[in-house]
């Protein structure tokens, strides 16, 4: 991952590197945002490396607010600050929407089902 990190380094100014959902960072960034998902609060506490990511966070991104709860999104915070104190919080959507009108209209009427968050759905804890 070295040799791939040095590369990129020397052709963009800003790294966007996602670590995925059971990682820990190989490399110290300058900027570390965690994704808390408020649908599942307590979960942010219930896994590692997840956990590991919490206490080392710069900033907390909480998904799916427009679908929680204003009570989980508030216990989710509360948790992931409680851990670390320091970090900034960032609220929002995860809205799914087409990038052309046009594919509304194709899709109008046919039934679709759009995963949009692996973890949720393998080993989250939350049903269809």
């Amino acid at each position: 991952y070295e040799a791939i990190l040095r590369e990129v380094e020397s052709q963009c100014d800003v790294i966007v590197w996602d670590g995925g959902n059971n990682e820990v960072s190989f490399f110290k960034s300058d900027l570390l945002m965690v994704l808390a998902d408020p649908l599942r609060p307590g979960h942010e506490t219930s896994y590692h490396p997840g956990e590991l990511n919490v206490r080392m966070a710069d900033a907390f991104v909480i998904a799916k607010a427009h679908e929680a709860s204003l009570q989980d999104i508030a216990n989710v915070e509360r948790t992931l600050l409680s851990m670390q104190p320091q970090a900034s919080i960032i609220r929002l959507g995860s809205i799914t929407r087409l990038e052309r009108p046009t594919d509304e209209l194709k899709l109008a009427g046919k039934r679709a089902i759009i995963c949009e968050d692996g973890p949720t759905m393998t080993h989250g804890g939350i049903g269809f």
